[in-house]
């Protein structure tokens, strides 16, 4: 690494701040174009990832314990927005949870959403700071340790923007 290089952990910090800032901004937007709150939202965008994901799969992954997200699942189920299926075995204490249709719908649109104001926060950057953003793409995906979406992030990161 050269001398004027910033260091790794400057080059981290300032990573982390540009987006933390920028999920920041986007849940406030949801949170006025929505009645959900995020932790809301991010229980359903995971049951969309994992359907027929548990209870304790769900804590596990929003790093909360299972009588918390029990209490949540129980809201959003009362909502219409969670549906429970006995799971594969004959242990009816195990259910497996899915998204109910509403909750398809509200996904899709909070999703449209977010993607609109953020196109429009990136039209707002000239074209060498977007192309810039879509060659950072795939390595940030390798970052968050994503690899299912990763080939069709390489491919649309190549799209030259004007």
């Amino acid at each position: 690494m050269s001398d004027h290089a910033p260091s790794l952990n400057a080059l981290a910090d300032g990573l982390l701040r540009a987006l933390f800032l920028t999920m920041r901004r986007i849940r406030r937007e949801n949170a006025q174009a929505s009645s959900m709150g995020y932790p809301d939202l991010m229980i359903l965008f995971c049951l969309r990832r994992s359907p027929g994901i548990g209870v304790s799969g769900l804590a596990a992954e929003a790093g909360v314990r299972g009588p918390t997200m029990s209490g949540q699942v129980k809201r959003l189920e009362a909502a219409g927005l969670i549906l429970r299926e006995p799971g594969p075995d004959s242990d009816r204490r195990r259910v497996r949870l899915i998204l109910a249709p509403a909750a398809t719908a509200m996904i899709d649109s909070v999703k449209r959403q977010d993607t609109d104001w953020l196109a429009g926060r990136l039209a707002e950057l000239s074209a060498a700071d977007r192309g810039t953003i879509a060659q950072a793409i795939p390595a940030l995906h390798a970052l968050s340790g994503g690899t299912a979406a990763l080939d069709e992030t390489k491919q649309k990161a190549t799209v030259k923007f004007q």
